[in-house]
């Protein structure tokens, strides 16, 4: 039986998250491709991480084929600290609450931030400001970690402590 996983590792101003929710690095039985239509039909807990829940309000209407592509650009969009602002609820009534009430901008120079999403990886290095410089997302499944051992590995571990020696 093989075990299907996707990953979210954030790292902020040398402040790492590797959590999918506050304990776990990953969600079980979900391929990233998958990841937008899970983000629209579950159920949000207080274990869910600000950051799930942020690209959950990003992700665009579902008729979409490049979801997951638009939410990180509309991560990179909105400061971080809106992340603490987002309103729960359904995916419905978060998307209807953002556009009501627009998440404050982000203020660094977005001509600086990098996205880029494959089948089964995605990055954001979304530019925040000249002095902490960018926040990283990578989101990744257990397809690209298979075919990536080494970088999938590093990641995680460096999600876990920026102190190689620790």
């Amino acid at each position: 039986m093989s075990v299907i996983l996707t990953y979210k590792i954030i790292l902020f101003n040398q402040i790492l998250k590797t959590t999918f929710g506050i304990t776990e690095p990953y969600v079980p039985s979900l391929r990233l491709p998958d990841l937008p239509t899970w983000l629209r039909q579950a159920k949000v807990t207080e274990r869910w991480s600000l950051e799930l829940r942020a690209l959950r309000a990003m992700l665009p209407d579902k008729s979409e084929s490049n979801a997951l592509q638009n939410a990180l650009c509309g991560i990179d969009a909105i400061a971080v600290e809106s992340f603490y602002q987002l309103p729960e609820g359904s995916w419905e009534l978060v998307r209807s609450e953002c556009e009501k009430s627009p998440p404050k901008l982000n203020q660094g120079d977005r001509t600086n931030s990098v996205i880029n999403v494959s089948s089964h990886f995605a990055q954001l290095c979304s530019h925040v400001d000249n002095t902490f410089g960018h926040q990283q997302w990578f989101l990744y499944d257990d397809l690209w970690a298979a075919a990536h051992p080494e970088l999938a590995r590093s990641l995680m571990r460096y999600g876990l402590s920026w102190d190689p020696f620790q």
